[in-house]
Parts: structure tokens; sequence; C-alpha cells
């Protein structure tokens, strides 16, 4: 288990650290802005949330609630949604979180 909740969470980070490819007020957008579902082959950025579903199933996962638990964990606030889409948050703190969550996790914290 922990090993798939760090493969979930090293997935996201990925995502979400190409330029452009974190957002907010949704799970995932396409190419031109517009909503879509985390795992549609359109989407091309992602809120937190939503990179976790999607880094879950590229690699076969369902389960993500121990992935978001660590997540929750770190970033201190049960819900992630409201972290993401908070107007000052901006991706290098969504990134430290999810290196901070990774890091936890290989140390054995997690």
């Amino acid at each position: 288990m922990k090993e798939d909740t760090l493969a979930i969470l090293k997935q996201a980070r990925e995502l979400l650290s190409r330029e452009g490819a974190w957002t907010q007020k949704a799970y995932a957008r396409d190419a031109k802005g517009f909503p879509c579902f985390a795992t549609e082959k359109c989407a091309t950025c992602w809120c937190v949330y939503g990179a976790i579903q999607a880094a879950a199933e590229s690699q076969g996962f369902n389960d993500i609630n121990d992935a978001t638990d660590v997540l929750r964990d770190v970033i201190g606030i049960f819900s992630i949604s409201i972290w993401n889409d908070h107007p000052r948050r901006q991706v290098g703190s969504v990134l430290r979180a999810f290196n901070k969550a990774i890091k936890e996790l290989e140390q054995g914290n997690g």
C-alpha cells in the first residue's frame, strides 16, 4: 500500500510540475481552459485532487484515500480543494506539499 501511495503522489507531483499544469476551481482543464474530468485524455492541467485522481487511474489504482490522507496531514486541512483554491495559493507551495508528503512516506512517517 505504501508503494502504491508513493507512486501516486510522485506521478501527481510530476503532472503538476509541468509548466502551466496546475489549476484552481476545477479538477482539470483542457487545452482551451474548459473544465473536464481529471482522468480524461484532453486534460492538460489539474488541481491537486485531480492530479492525484489522474495519477491513480493511469497506474490502475482505484483507491486514492491513502494518498489524499498523507497530503491532508501535510497541508493541515481536511479539504484539499479549499486549500488548492485559496486565492493566494501558488504552484510552488503545491509542489512543496507534494515533496513533503513524499519525503514523509519514504522515511516511514506517512
